[in-house]
């Protein structure tokens, strides 16, 4: 078995999962009702606020964001979902890993809704802080994690746990603005799961 330090960027991510299931898992995601924690996240941007859609998947919520006036960028480190937001839903996106990311106050806020949970905790930190880079001067992120601590291998995927106390370690870069759990009405493999969500405010220099 391979150590942490020798998994390529793309076994560390479970991208080969989403490319080799991206039907099913777009059929299991993209009607799963999210419209509660979207308006959460909204409410602190302005009308036609720019978003990046961090880790977009389905493009579920990508679309959501459009249809109500929003300027959406989708990125995916799935080429397969890359070519189904692109192809199929006609919204702006990028194919990359979120440890590559070069953006600099761009946006006005990051929904990374069910994807950071795919990097390991020692790349959280320069994740986040990319995201940080990424947003404009008081530029808003939204977070959701599957409540808990430490690492799991679950089929072809790794996920990253996280609960308020572990996750407020991370976030020295932000202002926690809400902070709140959920149980999604419909599991994406048949199953609830508890999920700990988070808003939080750049925080200036």
């Amino acid at each position: 078995m391979k150590t942490e330090e020798l998994l390529t960027l793309e076994e560390r991510s479970s991208v080969g999962y989403y490319n080799k299931n991206a039907q099913s898992y777009i059929e299991r995601t993209f009607h799963v009702e999210m419209k509660g924690c979207q308006n959460r996240f909204l409410k602190h941007l302005a009308p036609g606020a720019k978003i990046l859609d961090a880790g977009c998947g389905s493009g579920r919520d990508a679309v959501a964001f459009t249809k109500r006036g929003y300027d959406v960028l989708g990125l995916d480190a799935s080429v397969e979902m890359v070519k189904h937001v692109k192809e199929q839903l006609h919204i702006p996106v990028l194919q990359g890993y979120f440890q590559e990311m070069e953006f600099s106050e761009l946006f006005d806020g990051i929904w990374a809704s069910a994807s950071l949970l795919h990097v390991l905790p020692s790349e959280l930190p320069d994740v986040l802080h990319r995201f940080w880079k990424a947003l404009k001067p008081d530029g808003v992120i939204a977070i959701f994690f599957k409540d808990g601590q430490g690492v799991r291998k679950e089929t072809d995927r790794t996920f990253t746990y996280m609960d308020k106390e572990s996750l407020s370690h991370y976030l020295n870069e932000f202002h926690i603005l809400d902070e709140w759990y959920h149980i999604p009405k419909e599991g994406v493999n048949n199953t609830t799961c508890k999920w700990f969500n988070t808003i939080a405010r750049k925080r200036r220099k």
